[in-house]
């Protein structure tokens, strides 16, 4: 299941400290993972810009971790997963390990992006699924709800026939 994926990555981005988002946002030029993974978050959390400036912006705000915690995959939209996966974790040489030997802080944010991403496409094929099984079980009562009133009118009818057959015996025999 992904969700154990999600919450231990959750737990190791909790991990992460002040003093190693300050010496990320200090570089000037990060090493490509550092970039790469920070972008990636950058798109998921909603940002528009994704220039180095920018995101060393997002990194110094004080409800960043916060916001990573908080993360509502329910807003994440196809647009984004899109672009996440396209432009940044198809990237090659672009993985769990390689982002951690760049930088023990991004790490985390990589297993993040990479297990949110994971959860979100399995979500999207297993919600419609769910969906239709929760129809399926909708019209089989409704048929069950039918039936039952079938079974009842060919009660009622076989009764009135027999009911018939009786009187027709009964007239039989006074004739």
């Amino acid at each position: 299941s992904a969700e154990p994926a999600l919450i231990s990555a959750q737990q190791s981005v909790k991990g992460i400290q002040k003093k190693q988002l300050d010496e990320m946002r200090a570089l000037a030029r990060p090493p490509e993972n550092v970039r790469l993974t920070l972008e990636a978050v950058a798109v998921m959390l909603g940002e528009r810009k994704l220039e180095w400036g920018e995101v060393r912006k997002m990194l110094q705000r004080s409800d960043f971790i916060a916001s990573i915690l908080d993360f509502d995959l329910d807003k994440l939209g196809d647009k984004q997963i899109k672009i996440v996966k396209e432009k940044y974790l198809s990237t090659e040489n672009f993985n769990e390990d390689t982002v951690m030997r760049s930088s023990k802080a991004c790490g985390p944010l990589f297993i993040w992006v990479n297990s949110q991403i994971s959860y979100s496409e399995i979500f999207n094929k297993v919600e419609p699924l769910r969906a239709e099984v929760k129809q399926l079980q909708t019209d089989a009562e409704e048929a069950m709800i039918k039936k039952d009133q079938l079974d009842k009118e060919v009660k009622i009818l076989e009764e009135r026939i027999q009911g018939l057959k009786n009187d027709y015996a009964e007239l039989i025999r006074e004739v």
